[in-house]
This record gives structure tokens, sequence and C-alpha cells, in this order.
């Protein structure tokens, strides 16, 4: 069933928008507003972080950000400029533009980096300075990728035609109440548990699923189980790391709302609450049980170590294992 929940935001249905949660779930649209699922996109017109940079590449390509939602490049006796529409990333680690060219979208090259504040390479582009200024502006987006950009960084996309990609006429920035609990119209006219979708309610792996159809899952088949080791950039999704794990994987109740508050912004709670967290399962009288709960307190630390698979960007790895 957790396949479907992508589809909650493509329903024609009656959206009544977060302020109408308010009256029963004041706590949780509290802790929401401050969390980076809230802030998961945003205008780029009102995301000022690149306003007045410049950047030079190796072969004389230059950037210049005369406002934060635009970008003057020059390469040689050549310039473009270019409006970004969109700037995606809750700003923990970095704000990334995207804006739309002869009706495709693009990802802009180069992301802004709250560690330097400053602007480096977008993961996943090349590193080799670009051939031309079209290159330089960024990577052009298949409508399959647009689609699932905006499906997961907000609420009410509609998918659109095939040729032109996502339809945002109805679309709210970031990943409000109704991009994971469905169009709340009914539940607002009459509040009950049968009319809501409440992802906490399913099984432990479900919960991950549902959770990974943004934060990604391991392929079907052939799942490692190194992710880490295989491709160190996967430590950025979370849900691959935990399915590989043997606490996953042999206690059949590990979710990730196991440790973290989908309301709220993970990076809130201290390590000795995660520890908690593990020396809760870990109790017993086993001699791995015994030893577990007797160990160090800092358990994270230990079995789930930070990560810098690319610069700018440190994660906590969610393979848990003993090293």
């Amino acid at each position: 069933m957790h396949a479907a929940l992508f589809l909650w935001q493509l329903w024609v249905a009656q959206p009544v928008g977060n302020a109408a949660c308010a009256p029963c779930h004041a706590g949780e649209l509290e802790r929401h507003a401050r969390s980076g699922h809230g802030r998961a996109l945003r205008p780029a017109a009102v995301a000022d972080h690149l306003q007045g940079l410049t950047r030079a590449e190796a072969n004389g390509t230059r950037y210049r950000y005369p406002a934060g939602n635009r970008v003057e490049i020059t390469k040689g006796g050549q310039s473009m400029q270019a409006v970004f529409d969109w700037a995606f990333g809750s700003g923990l680690y970095g704000i990334t533009y995207v804006g739309q060219r002869e009706g495709r979208w693009v990802e802009h090259r180069l992301t802004y980096y709250l560690d330097s504040k400053t602007a480096d390479f977008t993961p996943g582009h090349r590193r080799s300075p670009p051939a031309t200024l079209e290159d330089a502006l960024g990577v052009r987006q298949s409508v399959a990728d647009a689609r699932r950009c905006f499906g997961c960084h907000a609420t009410g996309v509609q998918p659109g035609d095939d040729a032109t990609g996502p339809d945002l006429k109805q679309m709210t920035p970031g990943v409000q109440c109704e991009r994971c609990h469905g169009p709340g119209a009914a539940h607002v006219k009459a509040p009950t548990a049968k009319n809501v979708l409440n992802p906490g309610r399913f099984p432990a792996r479900q919960q991950v699923l549902i959770c990974g159809e943004c934060h990604r899952t391991p392929p079907a088949q052939n799942a490692s189980r190194e992710p880490e080791l295989d491709d160190p950039l996967s430590v950025r999704f979370q849900p691959v790391g935990l399915m590989a794990s043997n606490c996953f994987q042999k206690s059949g109740k590990l979710s990730c709302l196991t440790c973290h508050d989908a309301h709220d912004a993970p990076q809130r709670q201290k390590a000795a609450f995660y520890d908690a967290k593990c020396v809760g399962c870990h109790e017993g009288t086993g001699s791995k049980l015994r030893r577990a709960a007797q160990c160090k307190p800092d358990c994270v630390s230990c079995h789930m170590p930070k990560s810098t698979p690319v610069p700018h960007l440190t994660f906590t790895d969610h393979r848990i294992r003993a090293y």
C-alpha cells in the first residue's frame, strides 16, 4: 500500500492547507514550522543566498549573481543570463536553484552551501569545466526527474503532461501536512482516523518505505549489504543504510519513526536522546544485549558515524553496525 502514498498529492480532492489542521494539531504544526520538511522548497525570489556572489572556473567561465534568483554567466566574449524559479533545500546544508529554459526545467550547476556561505558544485554535476554557457548553467531535467523533484519537495503537485512535466498551479511549496496525510477536507469536516492517512499506523517496514519514497530506498533487487562502501553518496539516503542494518532486518520493529518525529527537525535532539533509543531496544539478559547496555553511552557516534561523501555535505550513516 505504501506505493500509493505518492499518489495522494495527485488526487482530485479538496486540500485545506495547514491552517485547517491547527485547531486540533497545534503542537505538530509548531514543530513542523521549524523542520526541514516545511522549508523543502521556496520561490527563488525570496531565497537571496546567492545575491552578490561571484565565482570563476578554470577555463574562464564566470558566474555573477546580481540577485538571488538571477545569474549572469560569461565565457570568453559570450554571455547569458537566466532567472531561477525555485530554491530546493531546507537550508540545513545547501540551496539548489532550478529554473525553466526553452520549456525544460534546468538544475543549476552551482549550489549555495551553508557551511562555506558560497557557491560550489551541485551534487551529481560533473566537475570538469563546462564546454558551453548552457553547460555552465546546469543540467536539463527529464519530465520524470522534474516530477520527482517537485513531488518530494512540495505538496499538491499534479503530474502534468509528458511534454511540459509537473503542473504546479495547485502546488504549495514544502512538505506540508497533506503531502503525507492526504487531502484533508473530509477529515476536517468529520475528524476520524478512518478518513486521514497516518503513516505511523503501518508496520515498521512499510513506514520506512513510505519515508523512502522521497528519502530513497535500496534497489528492489540486489540491495547492497554495505551501501556506504559501494556508493559513498548513498549515506544521503537514510533508508538505504537503515534497511541494510541487522537492527532493522532482525528486529522487525525498527523504523524511521522509532527515533524521529516526522514533524520536527532531527537536529533538535541531542545525541543522548538517540542513545536512549538504542539502549531501549538492547536491554535484556543475553550476553550481547548486556554488553550493549553496559557499553559507553555514546552509541550513535560509534555505530552510526558521520560521513562526508562530498565537500560541504556531512550525514549520519544509518547502516547501524559494530566496527
